[in-house]
């Protein structure tokens, strides 16, 4: 189990309190599975009781998630970095992060009409691609690993320096793409937290600061991925984009529009859905399927 000292250890920003808190969290939540995984009660199991101290993962019971408010989906444990959680949702939707980025391009070609941005869609290809980036580790500890609203935010001031300096397509899409990337990041703090069905509201993890070393707490201003609030600030990013863009870059953003209402309209239904499926497949089958794809379900 990890103690005060690891966890200030790991995380050295982290505060006595903080610290204390941590421990109780990862007490219960340590001691819940170590129990089922005596009972053998965990969907997927594939560790025996005598094998949970030394490690592995496990997904954690919905009931202790929702009784100590952390959504883990998965817990491990390793040698190195003590205990680490895992979740699995976004917070905006894949587009409405993709159009923040074009519109912050579009916002840098307007100030600078006869430079890089202004003549180019290459930045605001990269800038698009700045806001999809930090998402790109949806399956590999999500809202952390790629994610980082301070230090994406520094690299993008460096880059836009560097742009100023030297403005080159290169530069410009580089700060752009970095950029947009931040702002992702930061956006996320705006939104839900970590969980496969948001508009509970039961996490209190939005985005990981590398820099502090916490979570931070989601503001819910955009209440989860899909909500109707998602859709229109989506479209509020993408109508200075189609007014200014034409060609394709306009194409892509209205596709991008169309794509958001869509997903939407089947948001809800789509977790209804995979409700069913995971309640009629054979147990056997479940088994073998990845526990985030599932846990969350049963």
């Amino acid at each position: 189990m990890p103690n005060r000292a690891t966890i200030r250890a790991a995380n050295p920003r982290t505060s006595p309190e903080d610290a204390e808190r941590e421990c109780v969290r990862w007490s219960c939540i340590w001691e819940s599975v170590l129990t089922d995984w005596s009972d053998r009660r965990i969907p997927g199991a594939r560790l025996t009781a005598k094998d949970a101290p030394y490690g592995g993962w496990r997904p954690v019971p919905q009931a202790l998630r929702a009784r100590v408010r952390l959504p883990m989906v998965v817990v491990t444990r390793d040698t190195k970095r003590s205990y680490r959680s895992f979740a699995y949702d976004p917070v905006m939707m894949a587009t409405t992060h993709a159009l923040a980025g074009v519109v912050l391009a579009v916002l840098v070609g307007l100030l600078f009409p006869e430079g890089v941005a202004g003549t180019s869609v290459i930045p605001v290809a990269a800038a698009a691609l700045g806001g999809l980036f930090p998402d790109f580790d949806l399956y590999a500890g999500h809202r952390r690993t790629l994610h980082f609203p301070v230090y994406f935010s520094v690299a993008a001031v460096v880059a836009a320096l560097v742009a100023v300096a030297s403005p080159t397509v290169v530069t410009v899409a580089v700060a752009l793409f970095l950029a947009a990337a931040a702002l992702h990041s930061a956006m996320d703090a705006l939104g839900g937290g970590l969980e496969l069905k948001p508009w509970l509201g039961t996490s209190d993890r939005a985005v990981y600061s590398h820099y502090h070393g916490r979570w931070i707490p989601p503001r819910r201003w955009v209440r989860y991925d899909g909500a109707p609030e998602d859709l229109v600030v989506a479209i509020a990013f993408a109508a200075p984009a189609v007014y200014v863009l034409d060609g394709f870059a306009e194409t892509g953003v209205l596709v991008a529009v169309a794509v958001s209402m869509l997903y939407v309209l089947v948001r809800k239904p789509m977790v209804i859905v995979t409700q069913k499926v995971v309640d009629a497949l054979p147990r056997g089958l479940v088994d073998r399927l990845p526990a985030r794809f599932v846990e969350d379900f049963q």
